[in-house]
């Protein structure tokens, strides 16, 4: 009887594709998501699902269907990056003839149609009487900007999931079973004195200076800091002109370690750094705390069920075309990155493209994910499905590429199989969702 997901996403498959083509059309920026949004919760209200807004949210939605039985929610997103505009259809770096210079080069045009193609099975099965739970698909904005699901989180939106799943194109089929880290953004604004830089050097306080010395002193921070910290830094505002002496200057700051607690103490000494270089130049410094993101809890439990129904999704069948746009694309990168990911994933020598090989990955990554408030609140996973050759970098033009292809379209549609036979297995064996439910306690419990 589980086979009647596949059987409704195969049949919504075009729709489906054909709602992440349009997004990829049209790629907008965190918070101003207004067309992916609302195409989005329009098609969702179509199906039969419940809409709800979002306080103060105008990007974000919930989708709900179903009574009784676990909520299990399903994280959708549908932001762009800056600078990743790229033509349809060539395997060369070429921006669009758009004055819209964004695009979709981590998959996101992607990554929320998955999770609604699940929602869809998933609603039919409730329809038909197997399954029984509410179901409810998270439109969230912004994860660029690692905020999105920060001030949803602040409204109370996830308080009574049971469980929650999501889904992240890449160069794999695969479990998220590892750690990514917590992290926090922030601006460090300081204000000093303008003079002429040749007249009265004497009378100026540079701002500049003092955005350099935090530079600095940050910097000599990386000697004192846990192996999977980071420091990541640009300066936002440097000055007017050179013979100015820079009354303002800016910098924004993103700050990473391994847990929330090593995170928080990191940036402490980041706005200590700011602080010392504030008065060595005598300027003043205004923090501009913008948000704090956790570090991915994959759920233990939810990891075995992932992986088998990444199983029960099947392969992924590419036409002889689009094997060759894949070779094609792959050419385009250091065949050292090619090589490197084709035996990591466990390819052929031939290979370029993960059709069927699944992985659990462990090792933790330095990318950060605003899914990892979600992980602290109710037991989490995310499943990724092979949408660009094998070693493409993420936030790169070949990802674009890939992501606007049937390459990344085909592998979205197989990212639904896969998360909609996880939701039926935990929606129809009530041990397995004790069993899931327990560990999270139990290792929330752990963490204070």
């Amino acid at each position: 009887m589980k086979e009647i997901l596949k059987e409704v996403i195969e049949e919504r498959a075009q729709e489906l594709k054909g709602m992440a083509k349009k997004i990829w059309d049209n790629p907008e920026l965190g918070y101003e998501e207004f067309f992916a949004s609302k195409l989005q919760s329009d098609y969702m209200e179509k199906n039969g699902f419940a809409i709800r807004e979002v306080l103060n949210l105008p990007t974000a939605f919930i989708a709900e269907y179903g009574e009784g039985g676990p909520v299990v929610g399903v994280l959708g997103e549908y932001d762009a990056l800056p600078g990743f505009s790229q033509l349809e259809g060539v395997t060369f770096k070429a921006a669009t003839e758009s004055e819209n210079p964004n695009g979709h080069g981590c998959g996101h045009n992607l990554l929320g149609v998955a999770g609604i193609g699940a929602c869809l099975a998933i609603k039919e099965a409730i329809d038909r009487g197997i399954v029984r739970c509410r179901i409810r698909y998270y439109g969230c904005p912004a994860e660029e900007l690692l905020t999105g699901k920060v001030r949803m989180e602040e409204e109370g939106v996830f308080k009574d999931l049971d469980l929650a799943l999501s889904y992240h194109p890449s160069d794999k089929n695969a479990v998220w079973a590892m750690k990514t880290p917590a992290m926090i953004r922030a601006n460090f604004n300081f204000e000093g004195t303008e003079a002429h830089a040749g007249y009265n050097p004497e009378d100026g306080r540079s701002a500049l200076d003092a955005v350099e010395l935090m530079n600095i002193g940050s910097n000599y921070l990386r000697e004192h800091m846990s192996r999977t910290s980071r420091i990541h830094y640009t300066i936002t505002d440097g000055g007017k002109a050179p013979n100015i002496v820079p009354g303002e200057a800016s910098s924004s700051y993103h700050i990473r370690s391994e847990s929330k607690e090593s995170v928080e103490a990191l940036y402490e000494r980041v706005v200590k750094v700011a602080r010392g270089a504030a008065m060595m130049t005598e300027t003043e410094v205004e923090v501009d705390f913008i948000g704090e993101i956790y570090d991915y809890e994959p759920s233990n439990v939810l990891k075995g069920v992932a992986k088998e129904n990444l199983e029960f999704a099947g392969k992924i069948l590419l036409t002889d075309e689009e094997k060759n746009y894949a070779r094609e694309l792959s050419a385009t990168i250091d065949p050292k990155m090619r090589e490197r990911a084709r035996k990591a994933i466990g390819l052929e020598e031939e290979e370029v493209f993960s059709t069927r090989k699944i992985m659990i990955e462990v090792e933790p990554v330095g990318g950060a994910t605003d899914v990892g408030n979600v992980s602290y609140i109710a037991p989490t996973i995310i499943i990724s499905t092979a949408c660009m050759p094998a070693g493409i970098s993420p936030h790169s033009w070949q990802a674009t590429a890939s992501f606007g292809s049937e390459l990344g379209l085909k592998g979205m549609i197989h990212g639904s199989k896969a998360m909609a036979g996880t939701i039926w297995d935990v929606c129809t064996d009530r041990e397995l969702l004790e069993r899931i439910i327990k560990d999270h306690r139990e290792k929330a419990l752990k963490q204070g």
